[in-house]
């Protein structure tokens, strides 16, 4: 212990320097590396999680034009692309003929089905919403005699798909012109 003693007490300014930039180093990686780091990762999991509601979206449009009406279910949407024959071969932009919507390739380079139902960031999956409409009309005679009231109900002609996370939400419920719009376009 005395050896230590003297050993510290000649070279105590060295020593200190010695501590001055280990603690300058350890404040480096907290107040930079670390917040930069974060931030990063947060980005990553944004741009992820809009791939994704894109894909949703172009999914949600075949399925329109094939079924006249949107799709509630995120199982039933993702066995919709299995069934079109998509699969992680994709091409990073891939055009159907027949149905005209189009798939990007997420942040891996790969096309993964299973991946679209969840957020990357927190695992939850997607929240899907449908309108639903529901009208009532009554029915007259020429001479204006009541004869009945016929009611309608309609649901699936929007959608909107919101993220967990809080990374934003694909289509609209309340007006057409936004049907197919993304919050952060």
């Amino acid at each position: 212990m005395n050896k230590l003693l003297t050993i510290y007490a000649g070279n105590r300014h060295y020593f200190n320097i010695g501590i001055i930039v280990i603690l300058a180093v350890v404040l480096l990686k907290v107040v930079y590396l670390d917040p930069k780091a974060q931030s990063e990762q947060e980005e990553n999991f944004k741009t992820e999680s809009r791939l994704r509601m894109y894909n949703l979206r172009s999914a949600q449009k075949a399925y329109f034009d094939k079924n006249e009406r949107f799709s509630g279910n995120i199982d039933e949407l993702l066995n919709f692309i299995r069934s079109l024959g998509i699969d992680s071969t994709l091409s990073p932009v891939k055009d159907s003929s027949d149905s005209g919507f189009s798939f990007r390739l997420l942040s891996n380079g790969k096309f993964v089905i299973d991946s679209l139902k969840f957020s990357p960031k927190v695992y939850l999956p997607y929240s899907f919403a449908l309108d639903s409409t529901r009208v009532i009309d009554s029915v007259f005679t020429e001479n204006g005699e009541f004869i009945r009231v016929d009611t309608s109900f309609t649901m699936g002609n929007r959608f909107k798909i919101t993220d967990p996370s809080g990374y934003g939400s694909v289509g609209n419920l309340f007006f057409d012109a936004l049907k197919y719009s993304a919050s952060w376009e």
